[in-house]
């Protein structure tokens, strides 16, 4: 690779330059501990460029280190004058001092870039060791991504000069990308993540010390990243993460997540930029609800953006964006924007996607403008209490097809599902399983034949007579109707005659007709099969990483009532896809025949009828 002009760099060629200088170490320490050694060597080209005394200089090309002694008392002046403190030895210290050497020519050329007076070309630097960082240890230390310092960096262009706080584990993260634009404010409680902080921001020719959070009460602007899926036993009070004061929270708010967000914004003076984890928007428990309503009550929720996979580096799942304020216009609609196809516009999304840095910058536009588009719409409070104060996107904003299908509902007479039959929830299990119990039958989604239809359960379970007697109550019965409310939505059957006592699977709930209900088990199944019922079942569903559907949105959902012309359709149409669904399974076991004897004349003919048992 060749030389690096001060006009060329860019993040992408310094990560580069740094992985190649860290190959020149392979052997002498673990891979997640090359960019420590990386980021020492670094610190040296900026705080000793020249000779000083018996200390040499990382640009001095006359000396070389002789041994780890020199680099011990070089690691104890970059220390003391960059402020970056280590919790350990230096890693560089268990290498010989050949291997340091070959490290240190390798990065020349970036450290020239630091030992310049260019904060830009630093700064690009900067971001290059955080991205590898954050990859190298696989999020577990530095969980931000390049795509997410992008997007603080564009919401914060709306800021200028503010004072930032960068708040709880990931958000703190993002401070020495911050570090030449704004005033900052953290805490740090993890050392090593702390040297990282400091070493990284120490890079620059120039930067403003960061504050502590100990000496201030408030500020203008808060970045907000917490760890996802912490637990801890207590009620969170006092947060080293968030010194030096109690969590300003309710008490009825015990979420671990949810108490950080809002005691970050209780001490912010304007606005607060949350990254959450997806469930925060849709979890039904009481402190959760209650969280969303206060936000929407105290007029503090400003926007919700749906984020694509890809701002942190430890997960692949979705995340989201709140945006909170304190001087709102009291009843001010927030504004919901859907911003994967926005960042992400490739169809092969997937966890190491960078997002779309110039659609960083639109989508910090669209926010700061307030507009409605294809990917934002304007939302009253009254409309998110009608919803639940559901924080889901989707709900909101709807394309040209979700008010097609609003059209074609509200044109037809409708009945909840909840009214015309009776639910059961799925069940965790109906019972131990014993070797000499009562063989029951468990339903798969791939028990279900292409046209609607249940005829066995596939899953042979064996159950005590007891525990069968009391879960008698969870045994399907004909004309019930099985609906997928978890993983794979949206699968649905009507139940036959079964030869076998049969139970639903985990993933099922049970709709059972009432007797007057104006629809045929059948009926219910087509329409729920139908582009109109799949694409209720998709809107409706949840979760981040498994799908499902609240009971609470299956008893909701809309069923158009047939007309007696329609319901004569149905059973014909009934007729037809069983029809249909025969013809292709005679198909399928002649292909599977034809593939199996080749075109040998002389195959013996009980080879093939094995295979077909095999088969079947």
């Amino acid at each position: 690779m060749g030389g690096m002009t001060k006009s060329s760099i860019n993040r992408h060629s310094a990560e580069q330059h740094i992985w190649k200088a860290c190959t020149e170490v392979q052997g002498h320490l673990p891979a997640s501990k090359f960019l420590e050694v990386a980021l020492d060597m670094l610190l040296w080209a900026r705080w000793i460029p020249s000779s000083e005394g018996e200390t040499i200089g990382f640009f001095d090309a006359m000396h070389s280190l002789s041994g780890l002694a020199e680099w011990e008392s070089i690691v104890e002046i970059i220390t003391e004058r960059s402020g970056a403190h280590r919790r350990h030895t230096s890693m560089a210290s268990r290498m010989n001092a050949e291997g340091l050497e070959r490290m240190r020519a390798s990065l020349l050329p970036i450290g020239r870039v630091v030992n310049g007076s260019d904060p830009l070309q630093t700064k690009a630097v900067i971001d290059a060791m955080a991205g590898l960082f954050s990859d190298e240890n696989g999020g577990y230390l530095w969980s931000g991504s390049p795509s997410l310092q992008s997007l603080w960096e564009a919401l914060l262009a709306y800021h200028p000069q503010a004072d930032v706080a960068c708040l709880y584990k990931v958000g703190v993260t993002a401070v020495p990308g911050l570090g030449i634009d704004h005033p900052l404010l953290y805490s740090c409680p993890n050392p090593e993540l702390e040297y990282w902080i400091r070493g990284l921001l120490s890079l620059y020719p120039r930067f403003e010390e960061p504050a502590s959070l100990v000496d201030h009460q408030s500020w203008s602007v808060g970045i907000v990243a917490a760890a996802w899926g912490e637990k801890i036993q207590d009620l969170l009070v006092d947060d080293p993460w968030l010194p030096p004061l109690p969590l300003n929270c309710p008490a009825a708010i015990r979420d671990v997540e949810a108490r950080r967000v809002y005691a970050a914004h209780q001490r912010c003076n304007d606005s607060t930029y949350a990254l959450v984890s997806l469930g925060m928007s849709f979890r039904t428990s009481k402190d959760m609800e209650f969280f969303r309503e206060e936000l929407v009550r105290k007029d503090w929720l400003d926007a919700v953006i749906a984020l694509p996979t890809g701002a942190l580096s430890s997960t692949a799942l979705k995340s989201m964006l709140l945006v909170l304020k304190k001087r709102r216009p009291h009843g001010a609609p927030i504004i919901f924007i859907s911003a994967e196809e926005l960042l992400q516009p490739s169809k092969e999304r997937g966890l190491r996607q960078i997002w779309d840095a110039t659609a960083t910058k639109e989508l910090a536009c669209i926010l700061s403008e307030r507009k409605e588009s294809s990917c934002s719409r304007l939302v009253t409070a009254e409309e998110m209490e009608a919803n639940g104060f559901s924080f889901q996107v989707s709900r909101y904003l709807r394309t040209e097809a979700d008010l097609t299908l609003q059209c074609y509902i509200e044109s037809r007479v409708t009945v909840q599902l909840g009214d015309l039959a009776e639910i059961k929830r799925p069940v965790a299990s109906i019972g131990r399983q014993e070797v000499d119990g009562v063989e029951v039958r468990e339903v798969t989604p791939g028990d279900i034949d292409d046209s609607g239809q249940l005829h066995q359960g596939s899953k042979v379970i064996r159950l005590p007579e007891a525990a069968l007697s009391k879960g008698r109550q969870q045994l399907l019965e004909p004309g019930d109707v099985l609906l997928s409310i978890k993983g794979g939505l949206g699968k649905v059957a009507v139940v036959q005659d079964l030869e076998n006592p049969t139970v639903p699977g985990q993933a099922f709930c049970v709709v059972r007709l009432r007797p007057n209900a104006p629809l045929t088990p059948a009926a219910l199944v087509q329409y729920l099969r139908s582009a109109v019922g799949q694409t209720l079942l998709n809107k409706a569903g949840q979760g981040a990483a498994v799908s499902f559907v609240p009971m609470g949105e299956v008893k909701g959902l809309p069923v158009v009532i047939p007309s007696a012309r329609e319901l004569q359709r149905a059973e014909s149409l009934e007729h037809e896809s069983v029809a249909l669904s025969r013809e292709v399974e005679a198909l399928s076991r002649r292909l599977q025949s034809l593939s199996r004897q080749g075109w040998m004349e002389d195959f013996p003919p009980k080879l093939v009828n094995s295979g077909e048992e095999v088969s079947s």
